[in-house]
């Protein structure tokens, strides 16, 4: 179940009810056990990328989840205790007011390919390039080489396509080491914007189960790395070309 902060704020009015401040005036006691438990399971719901808060209001409702949680607790064997303050401030109110500064969306990212007009296309290499961080954080580095050296092959089939290179063979039949030595001739890369992509190329044919069974070699976190580098190295390039 996806909770969202808004659902918290409306939680709080209509179960517990609003405050006109925060100033804690020790209203929650042990009759609201279930109310506070229901706001602690709900809040447990809200995902933690729309918690986009400020460190130190993190560690403000982090502080509320805790005296709210430890409360419930001893309520549940029996004891009559208050619910204590945050600083001075009624927790479940805090709650509330922090959940005002969160958003019910994710803004979406920026462009990590601006240059790339083509909405279509550009969405379609930035979720290669997702990918491959993806499984870079998993430590899958077959995968992580797999979609970086994808989405510089795209990077370059559209730098080709776009400047309207003439070539002997077409884009969209050329390998990477084909792309990378077409767009160096044409001078849309720089000497080591085209090192570092025949680099990427090697980490590529890693991928090849041929390579891996006659030589032994296996992706790595170095050939995912070196396909990233040729990656970002020649999407800056490009986006500095008029």
């Amino acid at each position: 179940m996806r909770i969202l902060p808004s659902e918290i704020i409306f939680a709080i009015e209509s179960i517990i009810g609003l405050k006109s401040t925060d100033i804690d005036d020790r209203r929650l006691k042990h009759h609201y056990l279930p109310e506070v438990k229901a706001i602690l399971a709900l809040l447990n719901d809200v995902p933690s990328e729309l918690l986009e808060l400020p460190f130190q209001s993190y560690l403000e409702l982090t502080r509320c989840r805790a005296v709210l949680a430890v409360t419930v607790a001893r309520w549940e064997v029996g004891d009559t205790i208050v619910v204590r303050d945050v600083d001075g401030k009624d927790a479940i109110e805090r709650v509330r007011r922090l959940m005002l500064q969160c958003r019910d969306t994710v803004p979406p990212p920026k462009p990590e390919l601006p240059f790339i007009e083509n909405a279509d296309r550009r969405a379609s290499i930035e979720e290669r390039i997702r990918a491959a961080w993806i499984d870079f954080s998993a430590q899958e580095w077959l995968g992580a080489t797999t979609f970086a050296g994808s989405a510089l092959e795209s990077i370059l089939l559209w730098a080709i396509e776009d400047a309207n290179l003439k070539t002997k063979k077409a884009p969209n039949d050329m390998v990477l080491s084909e792309l990378v030595d077409a767009a160096a001739r044409a001078g849309l890369l720089t000497s080591d914007g085209e090192a570092l992509a025949h680099m990427a190329r090697d980490a590529r044919n890693l991928i090849h189960p041929g390579r891996v069974a006659k030589l032994g070699v296996t992706c790595t976190k170095a050939s995912a790395l070196t396909a990233m580098a040729a990656l970002y190295t020649i999407a800056e390039e490009l986006s500095n070309k008029p």
